[in-house]
C-alpha cells in the first residue's frame, strides 16, 4: 500500500510547524498580557478615592513617612533640580525674556515639582501598604536635564531664530513658547503610550541597567 507524496511530511517540516505554532502562541500571550496591563493601568489612573489618599499619608510606624536617608535624597534632588533650573534660566532669558521665564516657566516648574513628588510619595505609600513592606522608597521627581536642553536647543532656539527674521521679537518669543508647550504635551502623550511596556522592560532588564 503506497502513501501519497503530499501526505508525507518530513521531520524538518513538522519541527518548523511546531516552532511556528509556539511562536504564535507566545506572541498572542504577550499581547493579551499587555492588554491586561493597559486595563489595570487605566483603572489605576482614572480611579480616584479621596479616602485612599488620606490613608496613604496617615501615620503608621510600620511604614514611616520619613527616614534619615530622605535627607540625603532631598539634598541631592534639590541641588540637581536647582542647577538644571538655573542653567535653563540662563539659556532662555536672553531669548524669551523675563516675562515668559519668570511668570510662566518658573511657576510651572514649581507646580510640577510639587505635584510630581506628592504623587510619587502617594504611590510609594500605596505600594507599601499593599505589599506590607517598610522599605518602599518613592522615586525622586525632578527636571530631566538632557530633555530640558534638548527642548531648548532643538525646539525653542530654532523656532525663535527661524521666526525673528520676518516677525517682531515679542511674536517670536510667544511662538517659541507655544511650540515648546505643544512639544512637551506631545512628548507626554508618547511617554504615556509607551509606559504600557514599562513592566515588561522592568522584568526583563537587570536592575543595575535601570
Amino acid at each position: 500500500m503506497s502513501i501519497p507524496m503530499d501526505e508525507i511530511s518530513s521531520p524538518v517540516e513538522r519541527t518548523t510547524n511546531s516552532v511556528g505554532i509556539v511562536s504564535n502562541t507566545k506572541i498572542r500571550r504577550f499581547f493579551i498580557n499587555r492588554f491586561q496591563i493597559i486595563k489595570n493601568e487605566l483603572k489605576q489612573i482614572l480611579t480616584f478615592h479621596p479616602q485612599e489618599w488620606i490613608n496613604a499619608f496617615r501615620f503608621n510606624s510600620l511604614y514611616p513617612l520619613f527616614v534619615r536617608g530622605d535627607i540625603d535624597g532631598f539634598i541631592a534632588l534639590f541641588i540637581n533640580t536647582l542647577a538644571t533650573l538655573l542653567a535653563v534660566i540662563l539659556s532662555l532669558q536672553p531669548i524669551l525674556g523675563n516675562e515668559i521665564v519668570y511668570e510662566k516657566i518658573i511657576p510651572g516648574v514649581g507646580l510640577s515639582m510639587f505635584w510630581g513628588n506628592l504623587y510619587y510619595a502617594y504611590m510609594a505609600r500605596k505600594l507599601a501598604f499593599k505589599e506590607k513592606r517598610g522599605d518602599v522608597c518613592a522615586m525622586p521627581f525632578g527636571m530631566n536635564t538632557p530633555g530640558a536642553f534638548a527642548f531648548i536647543y532643538v525646539i525653542i532656539l530654532p523656532t525663535y531664530y527661524g521666526c525673528i527674521s520676518s516677525h517682531e521679537k515679542v511674536y517670536c518669543q510667544e511662538l517659541a513658547w507655544h511650540v515648546a508647550l505643544a512639544s512637551n504635551f506631545i512628548t507626554g502623550i508618547i511617554l504615556l503610550l509607551l509606559s504600557i511596556f514599562g513592566e515588561f522592560i522592568r522584568q526583563n532588564t537587570p536592575s543595575v541597567a535601570l
